[in-house]
């Protein structure tokens, strides 16, 4: 799942990005508050639902976001996560003339403010198309007789094993779905 973690006063920009990933990943693949969160929701239950479940976490970075309380929460806990698990994404955008916390110093951003709206968010896709190509790997290898899928919750595991499954029967002659074994909690 992609998070977009931003401020509200940057909210019509960072709409038109939204509605950019959405038609690439679709809205259910997508943590954005303006569609994730429903009237009657807890917000901060659904907030934390959307840090639980990402794989790639959008940092938006403003003068605004960087003064948000609910922002820092979000990106300082996204980026904890991402410590722990290599298979996580964090990625600040820079969307105004603001300079990112010393914390991320070390990290490369996508300059939405310095290069422009299409050449950012085609960088967001690549970001996110990068982790399903490293999927796609696991799907198609034809190399490995047993192979072990794990991953948090929500991480993708299910769809890639299902997919696998899907592919070896295609590909593999004398494969059927008797010699096949799933073990899944």
């Amino acid at each position: 799942m992609i998070f977009v973690s931003y401020n509200h006063n940057d909210q019509d920009l960072i709409d038109m990005i939204a509605r950019r990933l959405e038609v690439e990943f679709g809205r259910d693949n997508i943590f954005y508050d303006g569609w994730s969160i429903q009237p009657g929701e807890s917000i901060i239950g659904q907030m934390d639902y959307g840090l639980e479940k990402y794989s790639t976490f959008f940092f938006m970075l403003s003068s605004d976001s960087l003064k948000s309380k609910m922002v820092t929460k979000e990106w300082q806990a996204a980026l904890i996560r991402q410590l722990h698990n290599d298979d996580l994404k964090f990625i600040p955008v820079r969307i105004d003339d603001c300079k990112p916390p010393a914390i991320l110093a070390d990290q490369l951003y996508i300059d939405l403010y310095g290069e422009g709206l299409d050449s950012a968010v085609a960088k967001m896709k690549n970001v996110v198309n990068t982790i399903q190509e490293e999927q796609n790997k696991v799907i198609r290898d034809l190399e490995t007789d047993n192979l072990i899928v794990q991953g948090i919750a929500g991480s993708g595991k299910t769809t890639v094993a299902l997919h696998r499954i899907a592919f070896l029967l295609y590909r593999i002659n004398n494969l059927s779905s008797n010699n096949i074994l799933i073990f899944s909690p």
